[in-house]
């Protein structure tokens, strides 16, 4: 999939990034064009909706584990829908550059 590692929201794990963090954040996101932040259900959602929101990235919620998710009842389902929506993510920004581009 070519994904590749931009950064971290938290600083440091357990530790909730600072304004100036998140204004680091935005303008790295905005440089190396990233796509999607992705979260899981236990991190705060504050700091990703700022960052999304400022910066027009997709916000993505994964699911982590296996009942993550209603649907999700076995390690090949809980990849099956982390890569569906890591997909439709792609997509989605591959047509805003297509469209944005003509």
């Amino acid at each position: 999939m070519g994904l590749n590692l931009i950064n971290t929201l938290e600083p440091k794990p357990g530790l909730p990034p600072t304004a100036g963090q998140l204004e680091k954040l935005f303008v790295e996101a905005r440089t190396k064009q990233a796509f999607a932040i992705l979260r899981t259900p236990y991190d705060p959602s504050a700091p990703s909706q700022w960052l999304g929101a400022k910066a027009n990235i997709t916000q993505l919620q994964l699911p982590y584990t296996i009942g993550g998710r209603d649907n999700i009842t076995d390690l090949f389902l809980l990849f099956d829908e982390t890569l569906a929506e890591l997909l439709a993510a792609s997509k989605n920004i591959d047509r805003a550059k297509v469209s944005h581009d003509e």
